[in-house]
């Protein structure tokens, strides 16, 4: 479970001992892990709560994978991601063989790796079949 918040996160714990912490890495992957989401090698070594929202996000979705779930639920996964943030994020869920249910606004992100659309209507929950109607409609009124 991913909320916007991030209250899971050890913000005081170092970002590479959180990591440690949390699975059976041994040093040389922690590294390449971190490396590989972004962190460089000299901020590994930093308390969470110093890394920019965007990072302690990236974070967040490393320890996410490293527990092998077999089901992500994501509220606004890309609110404070860069590109390639938004695109390691779309990959791993693409690649990943787990189910994934989402809430977002960001557009590329329906299109790219949304299989199946809900949309809350009336208080119910309805199956649509793609984003663009509930998009334009929700253009429309604002």
């Amino acid at each position: 479970y991913l909320d916007q918040q991030l209250a899971d996160l050890p913000r005081q714990m170092p970002v590479n001992r959180a990591l440690q912490a949390a699975s059976t890495l041994r040093d040389a992957e922690l590294v390449r892990e971190l490396h590989n989401i972004g962190i460089p090698i000299e901020k590994q070594a930093t308390p969470i709560a110093n890394l920019s929202y965007g990072e302690q996000l990236r974070v967040t979705f490393l320890l996410l994978r490293l527990r092998q779930p077999n089901i992500y639920l994501l509220d606004e996964p890309t609110n404070h991601l860069d590109i390639a943030g938004r695109e390691r994020l779309e990959d791993l869920l693409s690649r990943d063989d787990t189910t994934c249910v989402f809430v977002t606004h960001d557009r590329r992100m329906l299109r790219g790796i949304g299989t199946r659309y809900l949309e809350i209507r009336n208080r119910r929950l309805v199956e649509v079949d793609g984003p663009d109607e509930f998009l334009e409609r929700a253009a429309a009124a604002a």
